[in-house]
């Protein structure tokens, strides 16, 4: 029985990270699928660079259809507001009616200049926390726009000094000690991060040894495992560790993605 997998330009056009991976597993072990891809024109954007993402889209989609259609720049609006509550399902379930509030209000102010629906909203949290929201709301919105964000975007390969350690350049820290949430883990921090080589959303919880390990290396200090376990060891003057112990959170870190070493 052929499936059929509808997708909207403003979700996949230039999509990477993530999501590109999902949807190219899912083309590659479900032989009986049928994709349409809807294409909206006359949208406010620069029509050169949205006909370029298409393109690039193409090579590895290869929909069996793709469905063009005239949008107003009324109907873009409308359809932007109407996907918010897909993207941040968790914030709306929090307080429906004030993100309502604010996702009209975000896109009254800021003009849409980029087809990419999760895009546009890139700010919207940032820009909701100078409305003075309630700050469990701003926390649950801050975090389904950073893993929205991470699961789209192409970081790609970083340029790193053979051997050296570095912090992972996603990763983002969320302090719920004053609000739980099911999708934090831990009691009271958790970090957000795309794994180098899976290129999946991670959360987990940071631990404060972790966490000492990640402000050493936001320094921008160039260390190999060797200096940092050093460093660690020279200033952890509670001793809880012997050096070997932390050789091996390093090595844990390294293997969760939370640190990334420079190949050799």
């Amino acid at each position: 029985m052929t499936k059929n997998l509808d997708l909207m330009d403003y979700d996949v056009l230039g999509l990477a990270g993530w999501r590109r991976e999902q949807i190219k597993q899912q083309l590659a072990t479900e032989k009986d699928i049928q994709v349409t891809l809807t294409v909206h024109k006359g949208g406010p954007f620069d029509q050169a660079l949205f006909a370029g993402a298409l393109d690039e889209t193409l090579q590895w989609l290869k929909p069996a259809e793709i469905n063009y259609q005239i949008w107003p720049l009324s109907e873009w609006k409308s359809q932007l507001s109407l996907s918010a509550p897909k993207y941040f399902a968790q914030a709306f379930a929090f307080d429906g009616k004030k993100m309502t509030e604010l996702v009209l209000a975000y896109n009254k102010e800021k003009p849409l200049k980029d087809w990419v629906f999760l895009e546009h909203y890139c700010y919207l949290a940032s820009w909701a926390r100078r409305q003075k929201i309630d700050p469990s709301l701003e926390l649950i919105l801050r975090f389904e726009v950073s893993r929205g964000l991470m699961e789209i975007r192409d970081y790609g390969p970083r340029k790193l000094k053979p051997g050296s350690l570095n912090a992972n350049e996603t990763l983002e820290v969320f302090d719920h000690t004053e609000f739980q949430a099911p999708f934090f883990l831990g009691k009271n921090i958790s970090a957000m991060y795309v794994h180098p080589k899976t290129l999946q959303v991670i959360v987990t919880p940071l631990m404060a040894e972790e966490a000492r390990v990640l402000d050493l290396l936001d320094e921008g200090l160039a260390l190999s495992q060797t200096q940092l376990r050093q460093l660690i060891f020279d200033f952890d003057w509670s001793q809880k560790r012997t050096v070997q112990g932390w050789s091996e959170l390093i090595l844990q870190m390294i293997k969760k993605g939370f640190v990334i070493e420079g190949s050799t």
